[in-house]
């Protein structure tokens, strides 16, 4: 290659440009960590929004026809009766939160979807797990971006729970309602995640 043609080859070159990093505010987000600490059992405080659950003086026969019918596989027998469902949801939710919590937590694929404006589908998602959870990892990252849109369907009419939830995680959480929104449907049957990047 003569110098004249190396000298073209040099002027055509691109030098790829990195993307500005987006900016945020380092201090907010030391203080939204702060919510949860380095303890992420502290998601069990949505028991809170439970706690009139918990005194009912039905609950704990409540709770054992649930496990019953878990045995009978009578899933509509558990999921249609409503005076099964702030049982269940206060037996069972928090654990399964702090499930959610760790997969969405643990991955970086997922906590980037939580730092912009997203669409999640949770099917079968009316006892609020995925609500809590996802709810929790907001606090994981910067809140300036986030406008996260959950579509929560359920073949279970679960809207006082899901409302209770809301509630506590507005409370306890800081999380507002521009940056997550809840949409209840009752259709769903299955238990996943779809993600819609919007």
């Amino acid at each position: 290659m003569d110098s004249t043609n190396l000298s073209d080859s040099i002027k055509n070159l691109k030098i790829k440009e990195d993307k500005p990093k987006a900016t945020y505010d380092k201090a907010a987000l030391k203080e939204r960590w702060k919510i949860l600490g380095n303890d992420a059992e502290q998601i069990s405080m949505i028991r809170k929004a439970c706690m009139n659950t918990f005194a009912r003086n039905d609950f704990m026969k409540t709770l054992q026809t649930i496990k019953a019918n878990f045995v009978q596989r009578d899933y509509e027998g558990i999921f249609t009766e409503s005076s099964n469902l702030e049982v269940y949801a206060a037996a069972y939710v928090p654990g399964r939160a702090l499930c959610y919590y760790e997969i969405f937590s643990s991955r970086p694929s997922l906590l980037k979807l939580l730092m912009k404006r997203s669409q999640l589908y949770c099917i079968g998602s009316g006892s609020g797990s995925e609500l809590v959870a996802i709810a929790a990892a907001m606090t994981r990252v910067p809140a300036e971006r986030q406008k996260i849109k959950l579509v929560m369907q359920d073949i279970g009419e679960y809207e006082s729970v899901l409302t209770s939830f809301e509630e506590t995680i507005r409370e306890r959480w800081s999380v507002t309602e521009d940056q997550l929104s809840c949409v209840k449907d009752v259709t769903g049957r299955f238990d996943y995640f779809y993600v819609c990047d919007e």
